[in-house]
């Protein structure tokens, strides 16, 4: 089999093989090569996922039938984090599933955080009015 830098393919060849990133992936079975960096560490790249048509078969397949399915999840902060925890989910669920929408997040909002208009309440899906003030 040839290396991933001795095959180039143009846009007129059709193939279920594709390297990205040095990482060679079949569309029917990703398995990334192990390459090593000058430290001897194994690269992987990131976002080379196989696809699942749904978090329940995601779950049942990595983790069997007995598994519980998480789809819904708590977002109990405000500000950077909840954006950043929202982001970095939606992306490993368009990857995973093709659809970010796949997980919904609840938010957890005060009324201050309304008056911001906060990017964190924007981008969740289910919002929750709670008491403003100190904890």
């Amino acid at each position: 089999e040839p290396s991933h830098n001795s095959t180039q393919l143009n846009s007129t060849q059709h193939t279920d093989r594709q390297t990205t990133m040095g990482v060679e992936v079949d569309a029917h079975n990703v398995r990334p090569h192990e390459h090593d960096d000058h430290v001897g560490a194994k690269i992987f790249p990131k976002h080379v996922h196989k696809r699942f048509a749904s978090v329940e078969a995601y779950v049942r397949e990595l983790a069997g039938d007995k598994a519980r399915v998480i789809t819904k999840v708590l977002i109990a902060n405000n500000g950077v984090a909840a954006v950043k925890a929202i982001r970095s989910i939606r992306r490993w669920a368009y990857d995973v599933f093709g659809n970010e929408k796949a997980i919904t997040f609840v938010v957890m909002a005060t009324p201050e955080d309304f008056r911001a208009n906060a990017e964190y309440i924007r981008m969740g899906d289910v919002i929750v009015d709670v008491p403003g003030g100190s904890n």
